[in-house]
């Protein structure tokens, strides 16, 4: 599925939340600010929204969104269709603006692989897959997903 840790799950592992974000995140300090949930992922989180997993995957009933009109589709074009639809645009990069909401998109081998949003503070805010949130610096997300993530902002409502 589109939007999982990169990182190899084992689904029946002892970890705890603690020892699986230190591994994902290779020992770098990040904070873990949320319990599990298998609501939403990080494309819903990065959206703001955390009733629905976001996905262009079909075949999953009600559990899942994807906004009416958007091509449905893995690339990260459709992923940034999306946050458009949504009112976001293309900016330069990860610098903090004043109500502005900012989001970074990442994708792995040609598709679209993580979405995480910008905290005032200028730390990022990730939904790491069916896990937990957690905020962290970009340096430690594009650790994790790859360079070059493209940055998307809007006038915070």
């Amino acid at each position: 599925m589109v939007g999982q840790v990169p990182v190899g799950i084992d689904w029946d592992s002892p970890e705890t939340p603690e020892q699986r974000i230190d591994r994902i995140f290779c020992g770098r300090p990040v904070q873990i600010t949320s319990d599990e949930d298998w609501q939403y992922n990080c494309v819903a989180w990065a959206a703001g929204h955390k009733d629905k997993f976001w996905t262009h995957e079909t075949g999953y009933g009600t559990y899942t969104y994807w906004p009416p009109g958007i091509p449905r589709g893995n690339s990260l074009a459709h992923l940034v269709a999306v946050f458009e639809w949504l009112g976001f645009v293309a900016c330069g990069d990860e610098t903090v603006e004043p109500e502005v909401d900012k989001i970074a998109l990442f994708e792995q081998d040609g598709e679209w692989a993580h979405a995480c949003k910008q905290c005032d503070d200028g730390r990022w805010w990730s939904k790491m897959d069916f896990f937990e949130d957690v905020k962290h610096t970009i340096d430690d997300v594009v650790a994790v997903y790859g360079s070059n993530p493209v940055f998307m902002k809007r006038p915070r409502a």
